[in-house]
């Protein structure tokens, strides 16, 4: 539960402090839900793919897009720990041994 809290509060930090907001929404929606889910409140399921394969996905997609465009240590540093939590949660959705 730990990493979904601090994907929503570095996406949200993101949101703040980045001009373009449309990676900073993006991991803002999939971290929401991420932590959501871990909490018990949601509840989804996608067929025979791994929902933690696509929020982690969507994760890397959104704090890889701030970090190609941002110039701030705060944002570079936020969008960092997105796209790695994101990369953590694509590599045990697809069972790699992570740490």
């Amino acid at each position: 539960m730990v990493m979904p809290a601090l994907a929503v509060a570095c996406s949200i930090l993101l949101l703040l402090q980045h001009r373009a907001r449309l990676f900073p929404v993006i991991a803002l929606v999939a971290s929401g839900l991420e932590l959501l889910m871990s909490l018990g409140i949601l509840h989804l399921s996608l067929g025979s793919i791994p929902l933690l394969l696509i929020l982690g996905a969507t994760l890397i997609v959104g704090g890889a897009g701030v970090y190609v465009k941002a110039s701030g240590k705060l944002v570079i540093s936020a969008a960092t720990i997105v796209a790695l939590i994101g990369l953590l949660q694509v590599a045990s959705a697809l069972h790699f041994k992570v740490l």
